[in-house]
């Protein structure tokens, strides 16, 4: 848009609600939207900067900043009704 400080988050939307921030990108855990069989999206952790091909989930070395990350995503979700 047109706001020149903008917003320091993105929500993505695919087959899960992901949140971007900074370097950061935090997957919400969800059941599979597609097909039978398939495994649900699980809980994941991404630095962009270091790994822009969210091959590595770092959850596990960074649970805080998965935990405040996902309370915002569900605030977000919460007060916008983003699905």
């Amino acid at each position: 848009g047109n706001d020149p400080k903008g917003l320091d988050f993105m929500i993505e939307e695919s087959f899960k609600l992901a949140l971007r921030q900074n370097q950061w990108k935090y997957i919400q855990p969800s059941k599979p939207r597609w097909g039978p069989g398939r495994p649900p999206v699980e809980r994941a952790l991404y630095n962009l900067t270091d790994d822009p091909g969210e091959q590595a989930n770092i959850i596990a070395t960074h649970p805080e900043k998965a935990d405040s990350m996902g309370q915002k995503l569900q605030s977000l979700v919460d007060a916008t009704g983003v699905r």
